[in-house]
């Protein structure tokens, strides 16, 4: 009955959807022309504002695109983005930078960016910051501002970090779904919600001690750059005492009151403007148009840097989303492009599904069979599943605020049968002609027996995930499983336990494949190819008669984060080794 719903929908979907995407790629198209012709031109002595969205992706354009950015310009990512601070701080037109924050929840991106501003402020150039509301990732990236405004109104929190984190048992259970949760970890925390009320006295070990260490980077680093002593931050964090933007610039949070008018005025003062004369801004977005990432062209070398952003499923080519359909191609094309010498995984996921992750790493494994270097960069977050497909990689960087680790995995099975019985007065019945014909049904009460077999299919996948740490580290299985039972880890814990290898940011991953493989002039291209916005969003309508995945979207825009549980129990056959919930870091 669901699937006859879903299939009528989307047929109605797909006559109403052929006509707007008709009329969608006339608009898209020129939109698209009118953005080629707007030239930009970088006058002598511009500014550069750098206005930060929420959210941004890894690479430009590396997230599902919907209908809002259609008649948008690309959405920049952190590696480009960061490349065109550097590329300012040598131009000798760009006289100083303004920052506009928005509410980021990315402390790793707020790092790369930070460490690009170091390098601006360097050349001697100023940074002003601006911001009507400054969360504490913003804080910890304009902390190293010159100047730093804050609107009247606004408000600079520093209040410590929390993780609130909801448990659906019992609410499941009200409407007779039963959750059966097969796992293998103490500290692998992702079913909790199914088969908890609380947290486990593991699981807020693991997250106090990470949260810990995260909030000792964000205090350290903003104690350095506004001179402010850490305990000092502490206090005024555990009183919440900076809430009001008198009290922020009391505190020493922020330098100045007042609106971005000030600062322009400010600023136009300090770099020696008459009152009378227009400063000439330029946007980032645009001054990335104009300088473009450097390339080397007439290098024989290649070095492949491969995006892995998002969940791994076990299907769809979607941006924001790693799959075996998409990557498997990809890495074997790879394999076969002799001038190809080595290869770096820029990895930025929770993890997913373990036999996707597995395609993926048998790839990974064959590339350095035919003599290719790997390296792996963690982004955000490379755990469990995402951590999986790195194991194997000649050497693994992460910043020390990744969260990493997390070796563990679980499978999940809802059992609607009381639901069906109680509630609805559905009763089931079944003949068969062998003891576990019915495994694995939805509406039939689980045997032992069968419980005994999944649980015991979990156990061997993760002691498949073990051996892999096990090979890929050079480490004894004894020490991996100490390490391992599910336990999430900062990059700077990872680095300590033989996890990874080094701190350092995607540049000097590159550097390290560079010098593995013994190239010194190359080329970098970039994977998965890019789509243009047009393409992505022609993409998404196609797949709006997917309701799944719709009702996951939907999930998540109206409760942040809720949509995994939902994608979780829709992949609910697959054995999972990832994290479900998310850190929101603000």
């Amino acid at each position: 009955m669901v699937s006859f719903l879903k299939n009528i929908v989307s047929s109605c979907l797909g006559t109403v959807l052929g006509l707007g995407l008709l009329i969608l790629i006339i608009i898209g198209i020129g939109s698209a022309i009118g953005s080629l012709q707007q030239d930009v031109l970088v006058k002598d002595r511009s500014v550069l504002r750098v206005h930060l969205p929420d959210f941004i992706p890894e690479r430009t354009n590396n997230l599902p695109m919907g209908l809002e950015y259609l008649t948008q310009e690309n959405v920049w990512g952190i590696h480009d983005l960061a490349h065109a601070i550097r590329e300012a701080a040598q131009d000798s037109d760009i006289e100083a930078i303004i920052l506009e924050t928005g509410n980021s929840q990315s402390f790793v991106h707020m790092d790369i960016l930070r460490q690009a501003l170091h390098v601006f402020k360097r050349s001697g150039k100023p940074v002003y910051a601006y911001g009507d509301y400054y969360g504490q990732i913003d804080l910890y990236l304009t902390s190293i501002a010159d100047s730093l405004y804050l609107n009247p109104l606004g408000q600079a929190e520093l209040k410590g970090f929390a993780i609130i984190e909801p448990f659906v048992k019992d609410a499941l259970e009200n409407v007779g779904i039963e959750m059966e949760v097969y796992y293998a970890g103490d500290f692998k925390s992702a079913t909790e919600p199914f088969r908890r009320n609380s947290m486990s006295e593991e699981n807020e070990i693991q997250l106090r001690e990470f949260l810990n260490e995260l909030y000792s980077n964000l205090l350290d680093s903003i104690s350095v750059s506004r001179g402010i002593p850490s305990q000092e931050l502490r206090n005024i964090a555990s009183t919440y005492s900076s809430r009001r933007a008198s009290d922020a610039l009391r505190l020493g949070l922020v330098d100045v009151v007042g609106y971005d008018g000030d600062l322009i005025k400010d600023l136009k003062e300090r770099l020696g403007y008459e009152e009378s004369i227009k400063m000439n801004v330029i946007e980032l977005s645009r001054y990335r148009t104009h300088t473009g990432r450097s390339r080397n062209y007439f290098a024989d070398n290649k070095m492949a840097v491969i995006y892995m952003e998002g969940e791994i499923r076990d299907d769809g080519e979607d941006e924001g989303r790693i799959s075996a359909k998409r990557y498997v191609p990809m890495l074997r094309k790879i394999g076969r492009d002799d001038e190809i010498k080595a290869v770096v995984l820029r990895i930025n996921s929770p993890g997913g599904d373990a036999m996707t992750s597995d395609k993926i790493l048998a790839e990974i494994k064959r590339l350095r069979s035919k003599g290719k270097t790997v390296v792996a960069s963690l982004g955000d977050v490379a755990a469990s599943g995402g951590y999986y497909i790195a194991t194997q990689s000649d050497s693994i960087f992460a910043s020390q605020q990744t969260i990493t680790g997390s070796i563990g995995v679980f499978s999940i099975f809802p059992n609607i049968n009381r639901m069906f019985e109680d509630k609805l007065n559905i009763y089931m019945d079944s003949v068969s002609t062998s003891r576990f014909a019915g495994i694995g049904s939805y509406v039939l009460e689980r045997s032992e027996a069968e419980k005994k077999i999944f649980q015991e299919s979990t156990d061997s996948m993760y002691n498949v995930f073990l051996n892999i740490v096990a090979t890929g580290r050079n480490m004894a299985m004894d020490q991996v499983k100490r390490i391992a039972q599910g336990r999430i880890w900062t990059g700077e814990t990872a680095l300590e336990l033989g996890l990874i290898d080094e701190i350092g940011d995607l540049p000097r991953a590159m550097d390290c494949a560079a010098g593995i493989a013994n190239i010194e002039d190359y080329r970098v291209i970039e994977y998965p190819e890019s789509k243009s916005p047009l393409q992505q969003l022609s993409e998404e309508l196609s797949d709006m008669g997917d309701m799944d995945r719709q009702i996951g979207k939907a999930i998540d825009q109206k409760i942040p984060g809720f949509g995994s549980y939902y994608r979780l129990l829709d992949n609910s056959r697959h054995i999972q080794a990832w994290m479900p919930y998310r850190f929101i870091l603000n």
